[in-house]
């Protein structure tokens, strides 16, 4: 017997925040590379489609600007950094941001080396980094 969809719902409450779907974007270190202010314009895009998004610590894009100019109430992933000042700064800054969840990465205790990118890394500007 056929089941009746025509008032189903995808909505979904995530952590205290609502959303038309069930979704909420993954943090995506550098997206400013592929696109300017990528992270900025990916937040504002997540905000048209309703669904959650996760800045990364790796953003090209300020955790400030993404406030100002993307969206409010985004999420901060954070990479645990030996600089525990840095991270301080960062959890602060996210803090004052409105960020109302962290979420704390753990799979890279230890960075590998990344040999094919040591030629690329000359090339990255970084003070655009979000550090």
């Amino acid at each position: 017997m056929p089941v009746d969809v025509g008032a189903r719902r995808q909505s979904a409450r995530i952590l205290g925040q609502d959303f038309a779907s069930p979704f909420v974007l993954g943090p995506t270190g550098l997206a400013g590379m592929l696109w300017p202010h990528g992270d900025i314009e990916t937040a504002r895009a997540t905000v048209e489609a309703q669904v959650g998004y996760c800045l990364s610590t790796n953003s090209n894009c300020s955790i400030e600007h993404v406030a100002r100019d993307g969206r409010k109430d985004f999420w901060f992933q954070l990479y645990i950094q030996r600089d525990r000042v840095m991270v301080r700064s960062m959890l602060d800054r996210a803090s004052v941001a409105g960020c109302s969840v962290l979420c704390v990465t753990i799979d890279l205790p230890v960075q590998g080396p990344r040999i094919a990118c040591a030629g690329r890394a000359r090339l990255l500007d970084r003070s655009a980094l979000n550090l």
